[in-house]
């Protein structure tokens, strides 16, 4: 019995192990004819943001995130065992599915609100998934004064979406502001 059960472990071990294989296989094939670095962007920010946080947070730090917003940092966080609140953007008066991502805003006061001294990272995607909201310049100087107020806060953006925006808008990047 205990050589049938090694047995079983080292097929188990045989079939990860070529299943790890297959996929990395599949990523280099996927990288080499589409010649696309999207795939590799988002892994790239999953791992980074993660480590991120589990580097500056412990179990049941504070943090914040501006939602809409990929929904990994929302999972990562409950991984980790976070205190996660969410400040959502405001919703256009209009119907939404009729309204542009632009529409959508972010509520200073809400955001203002929402961080303490207590919390150690603010989550900020831009552009955002799913609406594909575009922060203005305005608007990041307007969270750029809310976190100077916060010295220990680290401000975590995804912009793995940087470089697909619409409607003459462009991307800025709030570490570019002074």
């Amino acid at each position: 019995l205990p050589i049938f059960l090694a047995f079983l472990l080292s097929l188990f071990i045989l079939l990860f192990h070529l299943l790890v294989v297959m996929v990395s296989l599949f990523c280099i094939i996927f990288f080499f004819f589409f010649k696309q670095k999207t795939a590799y962007e988002m892994l790239r920010s999953l791992v980074g943001s993660e480590m991120c946080i589990r580097d500056r947070c412990n179990p049941r730090d504070h943090v914040v995130m501006v939602t809409p917003g990929f929904d990994a940092h929302i999972k990562a966080a409950a991984i980790l065992d976070l205190d996660l609140t969410g400040v959502s953007l405001e919703q256009p008066a209009l119907n939404p599915p009729s309204c542009t991502a632009a529409e959508w805003k972010l509520d200073l006061t809400k955001l203002r609100a929402a961080i303490t001294h207590e919390t150690k990272v603010l989550i900020l995607n831009t552009p955002s998934a799913p609406i594909g909201k575009v922060f203005t310049r305005e608007e990041l100087e307007g969270v750029a004064e809310i976190v100077q107020c916060f010295p220990e806060l680290i401000v975590l953006t995804d912009e793995v979406y940087e470089h697909i925006v619409y409607d003459g808008r462009s991307h800025v990047r709030i570490a570019t502001l002074k």
